[in-house]
């Protein structure tokens, strides 16, 4: 009696590299935040949650700096004639490009999933940001700053860069490489921020809140997309055709 041989395959579900498996054998779609980054991005976002909790409670209607406000003032301030010109940066026109130009990216390498992340996180903190401002109500000389829709705005884009980064599919960049692009961005970001305290936009701390704004907006919307896509996918492997359960964010 001959036995028939045994073929391996793929059982359906989550792939502990970082993948949704959508079909035996075959690796589902890239997870904007692998398994193993999954505790430290909700950590993240938790200890973003925190710093604008606290900062809203110490700055609620507030008018005058903290002692990190004036130390970092005095700082800055010999410096503005460098920084100054970086505040623009975050401005609505320029913001708009840089997120069109990364939504095409992602697009264009087929990282779906990261298009929707770029195309969301933007708009959704800053409007986050500007309902915080009306509520938390500190003004700086003579309008809302708490927290900083530049800053935001900017930091909403480099964290959709880190995460992007995090385990590109199909890449030949080392790690290495990863994160020195990964820190370029936070450092241009921390300079946007001071060119906003140097131009007398911002104090510092506004500009805190607003980062921290952005990136627990952005890391929550990267991990409810990859949460909601693994749902669909495993709903579509259940009642839909192979060819149907194949097409995936």
């Amino acid at each position: 009696m001959t036995v028939p041989a045994r073929t391996g395959s793929a059982p359906t579900g989550s792939d502990p590299t970082g993948s949704d498996a959508t079909e035996p054998g075959r690796p589902g779609p890239q997870r904007l935040i692998p398994l193993r980054f999954r505790p430290a991005a909700i950590a993240i976002l938790v200890a973003c949650g925190i710093t604008v909790g606290v900062l809203s409670a110490l700055f609620y209607h507030g008018r005058t700096p903290d002692a990190l406000d004036r130390a970092v003032f005095r700082v800055v301030w010999p410096h503005r004639t460098g920084l100054d010109p970086l505040a623009a940066v975050g401005d609505t026109v320029p913001m708009a490009v840089l997120t069109v130009v990364l939504c095409y990216c992602c697009l264009a390498l087929r990282r779906y999933r990261g298009a929707i992340m770029v195309a969301v996180a933007v708009p959704m903190a800053s409007g986050i940001t500007e309902l915080l401002k009306h509520l938390i109500h500190r003004v700086y000389i003579d309008f809302l700053s708490f927290p900083s829709g530049h800053t935001t705005a900017a930091f909403a884009l480099i964290t959709c860069v880190a995460v992007l980064l995090i385990d590109p599919p199909a890449t030949k960049a080392p790690a290495s490489m990863r994160i020195v692009l990964g820190l370029l961005a936070t450092g241009f970001g921390i300079a946007v921020a001071l060119g906003l305290v140097a131009a007398k936009f911002h104090y510092v701390t506004d500009t805190i809140g607003g980062a921290a704004v952005a990136i627990g907006v952005t890391l929550a919307i990267a991990l409810a997309l990859d949460v909601a896509v693994a749902r669909l996918d495993r709903g579509g492997a259940a009642g839909l055709s192979p060819a149907e359960t194949a097409r995936s964010m």
